[in-house]
């Protein structure tokens, strides 16, 4: 973490992701969202995310939910956009 504070005002949209990936949440209420949000990724009608791709999903939608990347849906492409 302190290799990414030292850089944090180089590369703040990363130095986001990174925290990220580093942290571990401090309350049991981010792991009841974790859970309940897999839960509706994977009803019939979304049964092809799987494995990775449902840590890759909730990754994108927290870094939505910070701020750090906007994320668009067309159909079945999504497209990313750092803020």
């Amino acid at each position: 973490i302190e290799y990414w504070k030292a850089r944090e005002s180089k590369w703040s949209h990363l130095t986001k992701i990174a925290y990220n990936f580093l942290s571990i949440p401090a309350i049991s209420s981010e792991y009841k969202r974790v859970f309940s949000s897999y839960t509706k990724l994977t009803t019939s009608e979304s049964s092809r995310l799987l494995g990775k791709s449902l840590w890759h999903y909730e990754y994108l939608k927290n870094w939505q939910r910070r701020g750090v990347i906007i994320m668009e849906t067309f159909g079945d492409t999504i497209i990313l956009k750092l803020v």
